[in-house]
């Protein structure tokens, strides 16, 4: 009975799905990339691997940076020691952090999303920061205190297909179950031309991508039309989020848009919608960027993990060195 109250608890609760997982209690199911969990084609099995501290030892200048990042950012793949500022806080794109900017250094905001998120990330004003003396909205104020332990619950809790999922990945994640599921896989897509439709190859099957990418039938995809009015709306919310976080009291605010994996390694797939170019180039867009498409088109073929929707070292590092030329400045 406590085992098994053991397992669901932790398949039940992200967080501390998370954390068993980084302590070793079972293997980590990302350990070989996000793309080889979802295929367990053995062909993208690749360990992950631990990327060196980009600025640890250099000298800490008076800058407090302020980040709000998605997955390409999180606290596994970025932290301090990656920066030279004085300090560094990551804010996820679902969450709200509360603030107090200090007068006597110089406060920035970097706000970042991959490119098959920008539409959902900048369709509307971004809020993930508030001040010390901002005012909470009044529906959060008169909250009971069984609503927001309730809210608090559920944050850190799941979904039941969620929640499966993990307890699935918990219990069969041994290297021992992988090798039949890496059998079961390759036989399906070399006897069957059958595969899960959570990703998507390439034309020549040397490359993996996450569906939400490079599938043109879904709206996040690459390939999915998408009209000038709408990176017209896009940039106009680039904008006004630039001002709201000045008037706030940063200093500077910057964007970077993260190319999809597939946008640099197979934009010949489909019809290339240039979502990050146009957005990028948009002759109303009034915002700092931290640019590097053009970057990893020179090197396609070392920016991203074989196994996984994120980048290499090689790419996070040329991403790293921009920011911190910005915070050298």
């Amino acid at each position: 009975l406590f085992i098994a109250i053991f397992y669901w608890s932790i398949s039940h609760f992200k967080t501390l799905y998370n954390w068993a997982g980084k302590k070793d209690i079972f293997h980590d199911d990302y350990r070989y990339g996000d793309l080889y969990r979802l295929s367990y084609l053995p062909q993208f099995k690749e360990k992950a691997p631990e990327c060196a501290p980009y600025a640890k030892g250099n000298t800490k200048n008076n800058v407090n940076l302020y980040l709000i990042g998605d997955s390409f950012t999180d606290q596994y793949k970025l932290n301090g020691n990656d920066f030279i500022s004085k300090t560094y806080q990551r804010i996820p794109w679902e969450s709200t952090l509360k603030v107090n900017l200090e007068k006597t250094s110089k406060n920035i905001l970097i706000i970042e999303s991959v490119e098959r998120s920008a539409k959902m990330h900048f369709v509307s004003l971004a809020n993930n920061v508030r001040t010390e003396n901002q005012k909470v909205p009044d529906q959060i104020e008169n909250e009971s205190i069984w609503t927001r332990l309730k809210n608090t619950v559920n944050l850190f809790s799941s979904n039941t297909k969620a929640t499966e999922e993990r307890l699935w990945h918990t219990l069969f994640n041994y290297d021992f179950f992988l090798v039949f599921k890496e059998i079961k896989a390759s036989l399906d897509l070399k006897l069957f031309d059958r595969k899960s439709s959570n990703y998507v190859l390439s034309d020549d099957k040397s490359n993996i991508f996450y569906f939400e990418e490079a599938d043109v039938n879904t709206p996040h995809s690459a390939f999915y039309k998408v009209s000038d009015k709408e990176i017209e709306e896009f940039v106009n919310n680039m904008n006004s989020d630039a001002e709201h976080y000045k008037k706030m009291g940063f200093d500077e605010v910057y964007f970077s848009i993260i190319p999809n994996k597939v946008s640099v390694l197979a934009p010949v797939m489909g019809t290339y919608n240039h979502v990050l170019e146009r957005i990028q180039n948009h002759k109303k867009l009034n915002v700092k960027l931290i640019d590097v498409y053009d970057d990893f088109q020179k090197e396609p073929s070392k920016i991203y993990l074989k196994s996984d929707t994120h980048w290499s070292c090689f790419g996070r590092d040329l991403w790293l060195k921009k920011v911190n030329d910005i915070l050298q400045k």
